[in-house]
Order: C-alpha cells, then sequence, then structure tokens
C-alpha cells in the first residue's frame, strides 16, 4: 500500500486479513469500527506498555549546516524550542482529547523519579522564557517577517521532514510549525515517502526527521536492550547525531567525533553488549538514560499518557489470533504470539 488510506479502506472491503500498523488512529478507526460486518472482520486490542510515553524531536546535532549544528549541539537552544511548545494544546488535538499529562510511573526497573522530574520541568510551557533564551542566545534580531536571523545573517529556519504515512505524526508538526513561530523560529515542514525519507537519513541530510519512539513501561526496558537509538548513536536510525553513528560504527574512521558524554553512553553500550548480569545491565542502562536526559540529547514531546491500547482488523476466518497482544515494534508484533499456530477455517486458497 502506498498511504494509510488505501490500506484501511481494503480491510472495511474485506481484503485484508490481519492488519494494525498505520490504520491504528483516530482517523480510521470509526470506519473500520463500523466496517466490520461489510468486510468480514473483528476488530483486536493491540497493547502497549502502562506508563508515560516519550515522542522525539530529534535536532540534528551533526547537520552538514555548521552555524545550524553549532546550535543544534546547544543546551539551552534545545530548552528553549521545548519551553516553546503548547504540549497539552499540540497533543490534544492530535489525540482528540484523549490524552493526558498525568498519569501513572512507568512498569519498568528502569524507572527514575529524578529522571521524571527532569522530563517534566524540560517540558515546561513557557513562551516568555523560550524568547529571553533565544534571545540571549545572540538570537535577538529579527527579519520582516519576525523570524530570528542567525550570526551569519540568515533567517533561523529549520527544515522538518517525516514520512506521508504517520498521519498523527504529521499532524503534530503541523502544529510544531506554528508553535514554533511564536518564538520566532521557522519551521519547514516536508513529508515523503518512506523510502526516499530513509535515504535522506541515510546521507545525512536530515536537520530535523521525525521517526518512532522510545515507547513506554516495559515496553521501553525490552526497547533500549533490544535499540538503544534514542540514548547512544549507536544505531544508522540515531537522527539526533547520524555522524555520530558513524563514528562509532566504524571505530573512529568515519564521522564526527561525539562530545565527551555521548561517546560515554557509547561506552556504556558497549558494556551492556558485554555483561551475562541483568542487574548490572539495569545499572548501566539507568546511568545512559540520567546522561541522556540531564544532556536534552533531543525534545521530548511527553511525557503524556494515553490510550495503550490501538485496535486492529482480523478477518473472521482467521482462527487462533489472541483478542489481545503487546504491540511493540521491539516485541515484534504479533511474532511471538505463535503466528504459525494461526489458521483459515475454512482453509483458505492462495
Amino acid at each position: 500500500h502506498q498511504t494509510a488510506e488505501t490500506m484501511a479502506l481494503d480491510a472495511v472491503a474485506g481484503e485484508v486479513d490481519m492488519q494494525t500498523r498505520h490504520i491504528s488512529t483516530v482517523d480510521y478507526i470509526p470506519m473500520l469500527q463500523e466496517g466490520t460486518e461489510r468486510g468480514d472482520y473483528s476488530m483486536t486490542e493491540f497493547c502497549a506498555g502502562t506508563g508515560p510515553s516519550h515522542k522525539p524531536i530529534p535536532l540534528s546535532m551533526t547537520t552538514q549546516d555548521e552555524t545550524k549544528r553549532a546550535l543544534f549541539q546547544n543546551k539551552d537552544f534545545r530548552l528553549a524550542l521545548s519551553h516553546a511548545i503548547d504540549r497539552e494544546n499540540v497533543m490534544s488535538v492530535v489525540f482528540r482529547g484523549a490524552v493526558a499529562f498525568e498519569g501513572p510511573k512507568w512498569d519498568s526497573p528502569l524507572q527514575q523519579d529524578e529522571e521524571d522530574a527532569l522530563w517534566e520541568e524540560y517540558a515546561v510551557y513557557d513562551l516568555d522564557l523560550a524568547n529571553q533564551m533565544l534571545d540571549d542566545l545572540g538570537l535577538d534580531q529579527r527579519d520582516s517577517d519576525g523570524y530570528r536571523l542567525m550570526e551569519n545573517g540568515e533567517r533561523l529556519s529549520i527544515l522538518c521532514e517525516s514520512v506521508t504515512m504517520w498521519k498523527d505524526a504529521v499532524q503534530m508538526l503541523e502544529l510544531l510549525v506554528e508553535e514554533w513561530k511564536n518564538a520566532g523560529v521557522e519551521v519547514i515542514l516536508k513529508t515523503w515517502d518512506r523510502p526516499h525519507f530513509q535515504e535522506k537519513r541515510d546521507e545525512n541530510e536530515c536537520e530535523l526527521c521525525i521517526h518512532g519512539g522510545p515507547g513506554r513501561g516495559a515496553d521501553y526496558t525490552v526497547n533500549l536492550i533490544v535499540d538503544s537509538r534514542y540514548v547512544a548513536p549507536v544505531h544508522w536510525e540515531a537522527d539526533w547525531g547520524h555522524e555520530w553513528y558513524d563514528w562509532y560504527n566504524t571505530n573512529g574512521v568515519e564521522g564526527q567525533v561525539p562530545p565527551d558524554e555521548v561517546k560515554r553512553n557509547a561506552e556504556l553500550f558497549d558494556q551492556v553488549k558485554q555483561t551475562p548480569d541483568f542487574e548490572k545491565m539495569i545499572e548501566l542502562y539507568k546511568e545512559m538514560l540520567m546522561n541522556r536526559t540531564k544532556g536534552f540529547w533531543w525534545i521530548n514531546m511527553g511525557p503524556y499518557w494515553a490510550d495503550p491500547c490501538s485496535l486492529g482488523v482480523v478477518k473472521n476466518n482467521m482462527q487462533n489470533v489472541p483478542p489481545k497482544m503487546p504491540n511493540s515494534w521491539w516485541w515484534a508484533t504479533p511474532g511471538p504470539s505463535q503466528t504459525w499456530m494461526y489458521y483459515f477455517d475454512p482453509p483458505q486458497d492462495f
């Protein structure tokens, strides 16, 4: 499918045996619920872990533009942009009001009160503070349209890119354009098909690429063990520092040399890979999380609490599919639900 919309329409037409990814959004769920009889399918729950969600807004701190790179690597710049976001307004629109900004802590051994308090502090909406912080960074001059000027005299404009199919993320970014405009920062939003988006990331062409998120609760624990891209530059999709990943992946032969605190997390990650002791692994990951959070390496649209369960479709002649299962990229939904035991009744020819 080229779009999530055609995927959802095919499900309603009865042409999809099982699907949840990309169609379990507020845009399609009502249509899918109304179409169960026509499409001869049932709705199945796919649930993530409980606890706060995080949605990274990762400025590329290794972007090719040297002037922007210096700004993006400045923690005060990232904090200023964070304080310029009215998260309750943005996320309430994206989730149609079905979101809260207080809730239970992570059901995870990685949960740390100090880290949670920092995320909440960084997420406080204070436009006056944001503007003052940007002024203090020397971004106090503006052009005729009210946008700030960088030290090279050019408008402070950030190219933000995402994938067309991720409708929730795109809607969030459309609102973010207006939020940062209030602070004198221009955001140009472009969306691409998935292959082109991946090519731009591979070539370090993104200034701000929006992809997935690190999950929540128990899912977050599994995430870190399988994929630590949001706490160390050890994965090619570490959008906050692609050139730092190249440095890590080539043992310093290529890429840009990261700052010491980022190097430290890469070292800790290597220790994690070598230890068979789960408690030691948790201890190392906690240090990594605190380093990441204290450094505020990427802007966080959370913490927020949304319904941990999404809905998917399963054709009525498809048997042995659990009515409810974990929903996680790192759990590889629906893989561990013993998919080899699924079957069609009556049998279906392919």
